[in-house]
């Protein structure tokens, strides 16, 4: 019964997630697009969150002499607060790349239904995997063998949303009008 009531609520919670997420992704862009901000951002920035939480660098702690048992978890606590931060960030750069994009598409000169589609698609897939990467985090954190939080989702999605940022931004150039 225990199982079924936490799963119960894992659910809920996931739930409540996808549903602010959902509502955030689904708010009109506003503002000023920062330029600098969006032609100096890269996916490639955040790679460090593929190796942060590995699980080599704490079986090496291990084997180090003056190594004292608990020394690992404070190694992966500490790690999981700059992944978090990491994801902090992500989230940060990914909102403003899509805003960006969202008022690109708004503003052209004619109508691309299809494109403001996939820009919604892709602004959900990218929550969907925030969401997993913490549900990951937090299993990882309860110590739940077998656990590894996997960012290559997540960086995929942030990627992709870059690429597209950067064909809106040829495509809206006066040269490509040309």
């Amino acid at each position: 019964m225990n199982g079924i009531a936490l799963g119960g609520v894992l659910a809920v919670l996931i739930g409540l997630a996808f549903w602010s997420l959902f509502q955030k992704a689904m708010t009109p862009g506003r503002g000023e697009i920062d330029a600098s901000r969006i032609s100096g951002f890269s996916v490639a920035d955040y790679s460090p969150m593929t190796r942060l939480l590995a699980e080599a660098d704490v079986e090496f702690l291990t084997g180090q002499p003056g190594y004292e048992p608990g020394m690992g978890k404070k190694l992966l606590a500490a790690r999981r607060s700059v992944f978090r931060a990491y994801l902090k960030s992500l989230r940060q750069d990914f909102q403003m790349l899509h805003r960006a994009a969202r008022i690109l598409v708004a503003n052209a000169p004619k109508d691309q239904p299809e494109l403001a589609g996939a820009l919604l698609r892709q602004s959900l897939c990218f929550q969907a995997a925030m969401v997993w990467v913490h549900v990951q985090l937090g299993m990882h954190a309860l110590g739940l063998a077998g656990v590894h939080v996997n960012a290559t989702a997540i960086l995929g999605s942030a990627r992709r949303m870059q690429e597209r940022m950067q064909a809106l931004v040829a495509s809206a150039s006066p040269a490509a009008a040309a």
